[in-house]
């Protein structure tokens, strides 16, 4: 559900597209993206890799000391 206009694909090119998401590197820096789905914030808070600022003025966020190849 994260491929956008999926119905308007042909199978092959939906199939190459699942399986790249498996390959998917996390970014330093994401920048929001051009056209989305609506799923994107849901996918990044179920990966559990995803640091949320509490607070708007403070949002630093220090460098995770967690292995992300386990």
């Amino acid at each position: 559900s994260l491929i956008p206009f999926i119905e308007h694909n042909d199978v092959n090119q939906a199939l190459m597209s699942s399986n790249m998401q498996c390959q998917a590197v996390l970014l330093s820096q994401s920048k929001k993206c051009i056209v989305g789905t609506g799923l994107e914030s849901q996918a990044a808070l179920d990966s559990e890799s995803s640091a949320i600022a509490e607070h708007k003025e403070r949002s630093f966020i220090p460098m995770l000391k967690r292995s992300f190849y386990q």
